[in-house]
């Protein structure tokens, strides 16, 4: 296709690499192909786009790229001469092992490789548009956040790991979450059980109300565990070793504690002032932590997805359906953003709390032999639904009104609600009435 392809100017195919860049430029007046490469340094990428843009005064230019982040996308998102494509790198691996079965590599052919696809293919392919600056510091700070998330998910299994082996007792005396201030203030201040048979009840006491732990059972319960304890290890050499590593997590849980605090506070700054906040607010379980992660996903440009099923293929809530001969597969999308994934995911899961007909849907599709993922999975698809027409026409979401068109059409879930009120009250998870 490549009477598509001139269109531009030029196509060019990068390969990226953290110390240079592969060229492959293809030229639409002389169907020429030249192979080159570039320094990964700022300052020659920008002589290099200067280079160019006196090479093609006034016209486009394509370029291929696996990426749409990192330093190399974000010096070329601001070049108005330049369209951007972005190629999934499967894509790329795929068409790699069509022309060379004996699974050589080498980064001159990828980025011809990407080049061709761009070339023959660009109309096929969605020319990569950056999105608002504040659509754009949502999505960066929330993917950041995740990470320190997941960072203290990892420490607390550590942590938890460290004190089984020399001081299993802390585990249960220090606070239901090793990650919170009760549970790190407790092993700070008594990292092993020797110390902690050496205090006074009454201090252990105090230390524990001084933490709102206010209940005066399950305090006497821990300080009755503490008096029962046995060490499970009398050897100096371990209780010294796993006693220093777990004051060590400790302090960097408390400073990634403070780091999404810290996040957390910037990230509602931001999004209180976004154009979109009231809309995405009006969802049900969204709140602080999912409105500007729903609000990164969607972006700002109502163009941006043609249909819901678009967004629903993006978001990797759209089964994907794989048949040969008389066999058919049906299995969640993998090739999708695990971030966005894994927000639509979670939100979806919240909002068997707050919402009468989700909770509903759920119970339905539990009833019909899914397991809770999948269950949640179908509710997000749902979801994307409604939240794709309110998005595209910028109206709320209004419960009550959903509710009474289900009630209007008959539908399923209405019977469901109608006839068994007790079930779909919203009193907390229920994914614990179907486990198997």
């Amino acid at each position: 296709m490549k009477n598509q392809a001139k269109r531009f100017a030029a196509v060019i195919g990068f390969d990226w690499a953290d110390l240079k860049h592969d060229l492959c430029l293809w030229d639409a007046d002389s169907e020429s192909t030249e192979f080159s490469q570039v320094e990964h340094r700022p300052e020659v990428i920008e002589q290099w786009l200067i280079t160019l843009r006196e090479r093609y005064p006034n016209r486009q230019i394509a370029i291929g790229l696996e990426q749409k982040k990192g330093a190399l996308a974000y010096q070329l998102m601001n070049c108005g001469f330049i369209t951007v494509f972005v190629v999934h790198p499967s894509t790329v691996a795929k068409m790699r092992d069509a022309w060379s079965p004996s699974g050589a590599k080498d980064d001159p052919d990828d980025a011809e490789l990407i080049m061709e696809i761009v070339r023959d293919s660009n109309y096929k392919l969605t020319a990569w548009k950056p999105d608002t600056p504040e659509t754009r510091r949502l999505m960066l700070l929330c993917e950041h956040r995740r990470k320190l998330v997941d960072l203290r998910v990892k420490l607390t299994n550590e942590l938890r790991s460290c004190l089984k082996t020399y001081y299993p007792l802390a585990c249960k005396v220090a606070g239901d979450k090793l990650n919170e201030k009760l549970a790190l203030d407790f092993i700070e201040r008594w990292p092993t059980l020797e110390s902690l048979k050496r205090a006074q009840r009454s201090s252990v006491k105090s230390f524990y109300t001084r933490h709102s732990s206010r209940y005066m059972q399950t305090i006497e319960k821990r300080l009755e565990q503490i008096k029962q304890a046995v060490p499970v290890t009398t050897d100096e050499v371990i209780i010294d070793c796993y006693s220093r590593q777990a004051l060590s997590i400790v302090v960097q849980l408390r400073d990634l504690l403070k780091s999404i605090r810290d996040y957390d506070k910037h990230i509602y700054q931001v999004y209180t002032d976004h154009e979109d906040a009231q809309i995405i607010s009006s969802f049900p379980a969204t709140g602080r932590v999912f409105v500007p992660r729903l609000i990164a996903a969607l972006g700002t440009d109502r163009e941006r997805f043609g249909s819901a099923l678009d967004l629903e293929n993006y978001s990797g809530m759209a089964p994907v359906t794989e048949r040969s001969g008389k066999s058919e597969w049906i299995h969640r999308r993998w090739k999708c953003s695990n971030f966005i994934r894994q927000s639509f995911h979670e939100w979806a899961g919240e909002t068997t709390k707050h919402s009468i007909w989700a909770r509903a849907f759920y119970i339905q599709a539990r009833e019909r032999g899914m397991g809770h993922h999948q269950a949640v999975r179908a509710l997000a698809y749902k979801w994307i639904r409604i939240l794709y027409k309110c998005w595209k026409e910028r109206v709320p979401y209004d419960e009550l009104h959903y509710l009474s068109v289900l009630k209007k059409r008959g539908s399923n879930l209405w019977k469901i609600i109608a006839e068994h009120p007790d079930a779909i009250r919203l009193n907390g998870p229920i994914e614990s009435q179907f486990l198997c």
